[in-house]
């Protein structure tokens, strides 16, 4: 970045307006995505719906590691995928970049 391109963005981002804007702006993009993007955890009734069983038997999946549980009443989406039959693998490290078309592609 240049200097003029890096003041230009230092005084933008200091302006009291746009500093005011800011919070607003995030939650409304959240609120936005939230209805589109994946729940990558589930808690345990989430869990018992999607694989149709009760939370008693997602509780026997997490005791014997069947279920991967990352925090207190948090299931990983993976896991609960894997155990239904869905195959996961990693994503290559170059995932995010390939999905985001270069500006000269005309696609």
């Amino acid at each position: 970045m240049n200097d003029f391109a890096a003041d230009v963005n230092r005084r933008i981002t200091q302006d009291p307006v746009t500093q005011a804007l800011i919070p607003p702006i995030e939650q409304a993009v959240r609120n936005v995505l939230a209805g589109h993007l994946p729940k990558l955890v589930l808690n345990r009734t989430e869990t018992a719906a999607l694989l149709g069983v009760s939370t008693s038997v997602v509780d026997a999946f997490l005791a014997d590691g069947s279920l991967d549980r990352i925090a207190a009443g948090k299931i990983t989406l993976a896991s609960v995928l894997r155990l239904a039959g869905w195959p996961i693998e990693p994503a290559p490290v170059g995932a995010p970049l390939t999905a985001i078309p270069s500006a000269g592609d005309p696609s």
